[in-house]
């Protein structure tokens, strides 16, 4: 095996431990958001949730619904540790698509070492969502692309191809833009015949991912939200959100990312052709988000970069060789990524806050209490997937003004998290006005207090709130 080899083995190694230390942090919001898709327990259930709260296509939700049904494991790491296995191959295959684009031994290490130590990977390697996932695929699609291409189109080759590249759009949609450029810039070389069977193998499957994406997009719980143009979209993190991960606010990842993106603009001026191409698959993730932003909704996010970043590493990794200064542009962006990723271990670090804690620090919850929350970093699903989790699975979860309101129209039990400095004379005042019995007392959490509010006795006087609780 090529010394290069145990190098790009070495850094899956570290990708793993590395991905593998926050199993257990607490969950993303939107990581449970898709467990409360794949825990339904009638697959109507599951269809009929996944339609109303998901834009993301079924097979990775159908894969969750088997972890948690099959092998009846819905814990943090039993959730996340599946999604590290589908992630882990985008370090030894976007080692290899740099390999087929020119890189030397050392391009290859390194663009190994660039995507094991990537803090934008370390975030979405192991969350449960697609997008770690969807990046492996369209990588490994992309190789097959390249290699199809140098084995001169054969039929064999063309057809596996083809069928990675049609089933990557099928893990998320965000794997179409970087490994639309680098097909159609291949095919624009490759005689009639492969152009066909390309067409006949990606196009029905694409356009079927296209028409679910738009039946889907734009139902509750779904979609972008806000709206800007460019003068309200913040560039610089568009920059470098490719490279920076959840650390938005610090300002060595967010360098290294705008670094790198201006090093790959540099190294489209020259190099073989194949890897321009992949430099420009790998430019599509911040154009899109430009191009987006720029029609109106805002999409400024890391997540949506993901599946195009290895793309980006694996065209700077290409162009590195063991002169002078390719090594020092090696060990520069090779420390910022390890000091980013280091810095991100802690498993506190940019998330949102942990409301097992604070949903633990209630103390008893009566059955089919609702528990709300004030700050929207908890969202609907979180306290949802704690209640089930603490063996109350007729906990739900609210969050939002209307959502509070509809609860103490349907009587229901509700606990409100709100933070210690909010003054809750309104709120209690609103819930007496509805003829809750209401009162404030502090949680086990530090700086959280919880509104207890609960309904009046059958017959007693109750009437619907026409508004929503004031400062929600």
């Amino acid at each position: 095996m090529p010394a290069e080899a145990w190098w790009v083995a070495a850094a899956t190694v570290v990708a793993a431990v590395l991905w593998t230390r926050e199993l257990a942090a607490p969950l993303f919001v939107d990581e449970a958001a898709s467990w409360t898709v794949a825990a339904q327990d009638t697959w109507g259930g599951f269809w009929g949730l996944l339609h109303r709260q998901e834009i993301a296509p079924p097979p990775f939700y159908l894969g969750l619904r088997a972890v948690v049904h099959g092998l009846g494991a819905d814990g943090h790491s039993a959730m996340r540790l599946p999604v590290v296995v589908a992630s882990l191959p985008v370090v030894p295959f976007g080692a290899l698509l740099a390999r087929r684009i020119g890189a030397t031994p050392f391009g290859v290490a390194a663009t190994g070492w660039l995507l094991a130590l990537s803090p934008l990977l370390l975030q979405h390697g192991q969350q449960v969502r697609a997008y770690g996932p969807a990046a492996a695929a369209a990588v490994a699609a992309a190789v097959l692309l390249l290699t199809a291409a140098e084995r001169r189109w054969t039929a064999r080759w063309t057809a596996a191809a083809g069928i990675a590249t049609a089933g990557a759009v099928w893990v998320h949609y965000l794997a179409a833009p970087p490994l639309a450029v680098l097909a159609v810039g291949l095919l624009w070389r490759a005689p009639a015949a492969p152009r066909l069977r390309m067409a006949v193998l990606v196009l029905p499957a694409w356009l079927a991912a296209a028409l679910y994406a738009r039946s889907q997009y734009g139902h509750a719980g779904a979609g972008v939200d806000g709206a800007t143009d460019l003068g309200g979209l913040d560039l610089e993190r568009v920059l470098a959100t490719a490279w920076q991960g959840r650390v938005a606010d610090d300002p060595l990842p967010r360098i290294a990312g705008i670094a790198a993106l201006a090093l790959a603009l540099v190294l489209l001026a020259g190099g073989s052709w194949r890897r321009r191409l992949v430099l420009l698959a790998g430019l599509s993730g911040p154009a899109l988000i430009v191009a987006v932003s720029a029609l109106g909704p805002d999409i400024v996010t890391s997540r949506y970069l993901v599946p195009a970043a290895p793309f980006l590493l694996a065209g700077i990794g290409a162009a590195l060789t063991a002169r002078p200064l390719p090594i020092a542009v090696a060990v520069a962006l090779s420390a910022a990524a390890a000091l980013g990723t280091l810095h991100q271990l802690d498993p506190q670090r940019g998330r949102y806050a942990d409301i097992e804690a604070q949903i633990a620090g209630i103390g008893d919850l009566p059955p089919g209490a609702v528990v709300a929350s004030r700050d929207a970093s908890h969202a609907l699903y979180r306290p949802a997937y704690v209640g089930a989790r603490m063996g109350s699975p007729r906990v739900e979860g609210a969050w939002g003004r209307w959502a509070v309101r509809q609860a103490a129209c349907d009587r229901r039990i509700v606990r409100q998290l709100v933070p210690s400095g909010v003054s809750p004379e309104p709120m209690l005042a609103w819930w007496r006005a509805a003829g809750y019995a209401a009162r404030v007392r502090p949680t086990a959490t530090p700086g959280i207090d919880v509104v207890i509010a609960n309904p009046p006795p059958t017959g007693a006087p109750h009437r619907c709130p026409d508004a929503a609780p004031p400062g929600w």
